[in-house]
């Protein structure tokens, strides 16, 4: 975990219509009125946090914590290639151009697009540790195919 995530923080940047329909698909917080709050009253959303099980709470934080990982510039920049890749073929730029924020892209993408935010947040991840930077390695090398190179190979990784 890179980005610090407080509870509280989150909820206030987070617009109440996403947190609304994130609560309703989990069926949590039915007794919550998100629009009738300000965007930055936060009170009775954090009220109604406290009274779920642990496990739920638990479920809820460890989500928020993904979301806000991706709630950067870095983070949607990855949504928005992802999206946009042959494998998924999604255009994300006109919905993300009415979005408030960072954190409203990301959590939309989270509810609506799940593999693309899976996929992209293992591949912010790894540039974040890893650095997505091309590396010189030689040129004319012949990677050893042979069955021994491929029963070395077998033997090293298990």
């Amino acid at each position: 975990m890179w980005r610090n995530c407080s509870p509280k923080t989150f909820l206030r940047q987070t617009p109440n219509k996403v947190l609304k329909e994130y609560f309703a698909r989990k069926h949590l917080l039915n007794n919550v009125d998100f629009d009738s709050l300000n965007e930055t009253e936060i009170e009775p959303i954090a009220q109604a946090l406290d009274v779920l099980s642990e496990g739920q709470r638990k479920e809820v934080e460890a989500e928020f914590q993904q979301i806000n990982e991706m709630a950067c510039e870095m983070g949607v920049r990855v949504l928005v290639e992802e999206a946009g890749s042959p494998f998924h073929r999604i255009d994300l730029s006109e919905t993300f151009e009415q979005m408030k924020n960072h954190y409203e892209r990301a959590f939309w993408v989270f509810i609506n697009h799940p593999l693309v935010f899976a996929i992209s947040s293992e591949l912010a991840f790894m540039g974040r540790v890893g650095s997505w930077r091309r590396r010189y390695v030689g040129e004319g090398l012949v990677p050893a195919v042979g069955e021994g190179d491929k029963q070395n190979l077998a033997s090293v990784l298990s």
